[in-house]
């Protein structure tokens, strides 16, 4: 739906262009524009929600959860870990 509509927001800016007039004067482009931001907003708490939920799922359900820092540059000096 995203994509969608960043399409038609494209669109509209075109439109804008070759019709010579500003992008603060457009209405129809100004609110596309409202409309994608609601979106990306959207995008943006669906994605925070799932993390959080799989943090809590993991906190929940194991005793002990660790993190480690892995450095990449480090892990292709090592031929047996770069495969």
């Amino acid at each position: 739906k995203l994509a969608k509509e960043q399409r038609i927001l494209s669109r509209r800016q075109q439109r804008a262009k070759k019709e010579h007039r500003s992008l603060r004067d457009s209405k129809n482009y100004q609110k596309q524009r409202l409309l994608v931001a609601k979106l990306h907003t959207k995008v943006m708490n669906q994605r925070h929600n799932f993390l959080q939920q799989i943090s809590t799922a993991l906190i929940k359900n194991h005793d002990l959860v660790v993190a480690e820092e892995l450095r990449s540059k480090n892990l292709l000096k090592n031929r047996a870990l770069a495969l």
